[in-house]
């Protein structure tokens, strides 16, 4: 019951900002004790992603802090700078033992129409599993997340002793399909618009999929739209689109798409 629910779970906290008791420790470990090495690489995930609320629930409590000049607002940088290091490098274990894992299960195809939309991207990403495809555009998604976290907060983590970024390079795991498992950290804004791709080129399979993997498609499309430029750019208009397809699709009639296009659940300012 836990695993099928805990990614709605997360959601939801995430929309409202606030943490949930899903990030204790003891909920990440306690249900999976009797066969802890039966945790699955969407759950792995979801362990970095819990934290995902409770970082976003500081970063309006430092904005606060920090438009009223709070003292408390340098403290509370710091342990919150220092957390998210700690998470970033999480979120990038995870996408290096995943490529690892998943290095042959990725494959790239010539893009074909989604209903009456042309696909602008030439190629698109599928898996040999459609589960693998949920899970990277989750991943891509939290990623978006964090770095907005990082940039709305004007962070600097480049010079930090913890940073495990600072001389990341691409993986040797790296097929010419997937993007390299690697996070710039001194350039947020080409991570967020590479992740944000990397959503759209998987689009296509999930269409293929259709059912509940196309649900699981709208909220990282919701959070890749604002880091593609919003309807200022053509991959924006493009995602807008899409996510217009979902919610009209008859097959699925995902109304909760155009729901969140006409609202701001993630609160995202890029």
């Amino acid at each position: 019951m836990l695993e099928r629910n805990r990614s709605n779970m997360i959601t939801a906290a995430i929309v409202r900002h606030e943490r949930t008791f899903l990030a204790q420790p003891e909920w990440k470990s306690i249900p999976w004790s009797r066969n802890p090495g039966a945790k699955s690489a969407l759950q792995l995930l979801l362990d970095t992603m819990v934290e995902l609320p409770g970082m976003l629930e500081y970063r309006d409590k430092l904005l606060g802090l920090k438009k009223a000049a709070s003292p408390e607002a340098g403290p509370l940088t710091s342990r919150v700078r220092e957390r998210l290091l700690q998470l970033m490098h999480e979120l990038h274990e995870w996408r290096t033992n995943w490529q690892i894992v998943n290095a042959k299960e990725a494959f790239e195809t010539q893009s074909s129409r989604i209903g009456n939309l042309e696909n602008i991207f030439p190629t698109s990403i599928h898996f040999t599993h459609p589960d693998l495809s949920s899970q990277i555009t989750l991943y891509n998604s939290a990623l978006i997340l964090f770095c907005v976290i990082i940039q709305s907060l004007d962070l600097d983590l480049s010079n930090a002793e913890s940073n495990p970024f600072g001389h990341c390079g691409p993986s040797p795991l790296w097929n010419e399909v997937l993007t390299p498992s690697i996070f710039p950290i001194n350039n947020l804004r080409e991570t967020m618009w590479t992740a944000a791709i990397e959503i759209c080129r998987c689009v296509d399979m999930h269409f293929a999929s259709s059912g509940a993997t196309l649900f699981f498609l709208i909220a990282p499309l919701r959070v890749a739209w604002p880091a593609l430029g919003g309807y200022s750019t053509r991959e924006g208009h493009w995602v807008r689109s899409i996510i217009g397809q979902i919610g009209t699709r008859e097959q699925g009639g995902w109304k909760l798409a155009e729901h969140m296009m006409n609202h701001d659940p993630f609160r995202m300012a890029i």
